[in-house]
C-alpha cells in the first residue's frame, strides 16, 4: 500500500492489509502510521527528477500501482464534490478533471 496521508482513515485501511504486506509512505506525513506485526512499513524521501518520474510512469503503465477512485468531477462541480465528501468521507478517493487550455 502506498500512503500519502496519515490519520484515522489510513489506520482503518491498514486493518485490511494482507499479512506480510508492505506499507510505503514518504517521510513527513502526519501522523506517522502505526507499525503492526502483520506487515512491514517503509519510508522514503521523494526524489523529483525526470528519471524517477519515468520509473513511476512505467510502474503505472504496468498496472503495478492501483489507485481506487470513488468519483471524478469536472472542476466546475467542486462544490458538489465537497458536499459528497462531507456526507461519505471519501477523502483521498475523489479527483477533479482539469483541462489544459490549448493555445
Amino acid at each position: 500500500m502506498f500512503a500519502l496521508a496519515g490519520g484515522a482513515g489510513l489506520e482503518r485501511c491498514l486493518d485490511f492489509m494482507r499479512p506480510k504486506g508492505r506499507l510505503v509512505h514518504p517521510n513527513g506525513i502526519e501522523p506517522v502510521p502505526v507499525e503492526r506485526r502483520t506487515f512491514r512499513v517503509r519510508t522514503f524521501d521523494a526524489i523529483g527528477n525526470p528519471r524517477e518520474f519515468d520509473k513511476l510512469n512505467r510502474h503505472i503503465g504496468n498496472g503495478k500501482i492501483r489507485v481506487p477512485i470513488a468519483a471524478s468531477y469536472p472542476l466546475g462541480k467542486a462544490a458538489q464534490a465537497h458536499r459528497r465528501l462531507g456526507r461519505e468521507h471519501l477523502l483521498g478517493r475523489m479527483v477533479f478533471q482539469v483541462r489544459r487550455e490549448r493555445h
